[in-house]
């Protein structure tokens, strides 16, 4: 029933930009460094060609760690329109693993009793992507935006319990889709196999 207000994204986050790593310090296992070319969509993506750096450079570089519920934001990608490789695209951090933030990547959250999640549902709408759009440089190969123009983006506040409540119900239907979505994946398979050995 209370109004809510209009706030610029800087203004109710925190945020801390990734890290530079070194090529050399690259290994085939350890803690995981996430790359943009590690998110997808919507979450980090598992592939073949991950990196790693070990439990000392890890420790050196704590602050760089991913935290459950932290928003991850790309600042260098493709234009704003190709929804799966686009600059300035949220995905929000489901579990903590123990990752690290590569550079071209920047890491929010909110700050004093801010929800991180009520903030991340914001910056999946149309009226999200169509301002990236007016603040991003370059070409449609490599574009990116600046940091200080992504924090003038406009999001509702409201009180603490109903960025909550609005958060978390956002979050259970995300997780009922992905449900859905991968029995529907097995029901595809179970399709398939029966039209390949039924009628033979």
């Amino acid at each position: 029933s209370d109004a809510w207000e209009q706030r610029k994204l800087g203004e109710v986050t925190e945020y801390i930009k990734g890290f530079a790593f070194k090529s050399k310090d690259y290994k085939k296992s350890g803690h995981r460094i996430i790359r943009v070319s590690d998110l997808g969509k919507d979450s980090i993506i598992n592939n073949n060609d991950s990196i790693f750096v070990t439990d000392e450079i890890s420790k050196q570089q704590n602050k760089y760690k991913i935290n459950k519920n932290e928003i991850i934001i790309t600042t260098v990608g493709s234009k704003a329109e190709l929804k799966e490789s686009a600059v300035g695209r949220p995905i929000i951090v489901r579990n903590s693993l123990g990752y690290l933030l590569n550079q071209n990547l920047v890491k929010i959250h909110g700050k004093n009793n801010k929800d991180s999640r009520f903030i991340y549902y914001q910056l999946l709408q149309p009226r999200y992507s169509q301002y990236i759009a007016t603040i991003q440089r370059g070409n449609a190969n490599q574009a990116n935006i600046a940091i200080s123009d992504l924090w003038n983006y406009r999001i509702f506040i409201t009180k603490h319990n109903e960025q909550q409540k609005i958060g978390n119900f956002f979050q259970q239907l995300d997780f009922l889709t992905t449900l859905h979505q991968r029995k529907l994946e097995k029901l595809k398979q179970l399709k398939k196999f029966l039209l390949q050995n039924m009628f033979i």
